[in-house]
């Protein structure tokens, strides 16, 4: 047998298969869907099986401290919690973060730890060393993700609020004006927050001078007024 003839055969037998079929699928039907259940049994067993790469884990950390910081600031702010809510999340960021390998989850993780040690700002008894503190935090999360514009520059702009809250003005002014011009951040959302904040620092520097000249002002008016008595008394 040729070739050719071999070909033909084969041909043959699988042209009689398909003719064939649909009444071999009707009887063996039962015994078709349970290979099929056991081979999809088995897929899913493997894919549950399969271990989690690290960086997928790591991802996962980092989203979960984005998400749960965020939602404490959010209910602290709105009044629905106390600012000392959030200080069992302090730990859980820094924690997570000493244990991420790469320097920009990391430092996003320190922004994240930082962000809600500031939460103090709300305390009644707020102490500046917690501002400090916070403050800390953030340039360490500048210092270990320098490379990246995002996560550098919400460092940065973390420090220039912690500084706002110590009413170091022109630090707080120098660090925003450098998130505005510099083309690092050009591509985020940083330069636009920073121009806002500078314009909140020139205000409230406005209001500043206004009430302190206005009370240079009044001490002068009492004094002269204080001195017209005494030269009337001496008359």
């Amino acid at each position: 047998m040729d070739s050719e003839e071999r070909h033909e055969l084969k041909r043959n037998d699988f042209e009689e298969f398909i003719k064939n079929a649909p009444g071999f699928i009707k009887k063996y039907i039962r015994e078709i869907i349970s290979i099929c259940l056991i081979v999809a049994a088995g897929i899913m067993w493997l894919a549950k099986e399969e271990p989690v790469r690290p960086e997928v884990k790591q991802q996962a950390a980092v989203n979960d401290i984005f998400q749960e910081v965020n939602t404490k600031l959010g209910e602290i702010r709105q009044g629905e919690a106390e600012p000392a809510a959030i200080d069992p999340l302090i730990e859980k960021a820094l924690s997570k973060a000493d244990n991420l390998t790469s320097p920009v989850q990391r430092g996003f993780a320190y922004v994240k730890a930082a962000d809600a040690m500031r939460a103090s700002i709300w305390k009644q008894d707020a102490q500046e060393s917690e501002i400090k503190e916070a403050l800390q935090m953030y340039q360490k999360a500048e210092e270990t993700a320098s490379e990246d514009p995002l996560v550098d520059g919400m460092a940065k702009f973390g420090t220039a609020l912690c500084r706002i809250d110590l009413e170091q003005f022109d630090q707080a002014s120098n660090i925003l004006g450098k998130l505005v011009t510099s083309e690092k951040y050009s591509n985020t959302a940083l330069p636009e927050l920073a121009e806002k904040r500078l314009k909140f620092i020139s205000d409230l520097k406005t209001d500043f001078n206004f009430a302190e000249n206005n009370s240079a002002q009044q001490e002068n008016e009492t004094a002269q007024k204080e001195q017209n008595q005494q030269n009337e008394q001496s008359s």
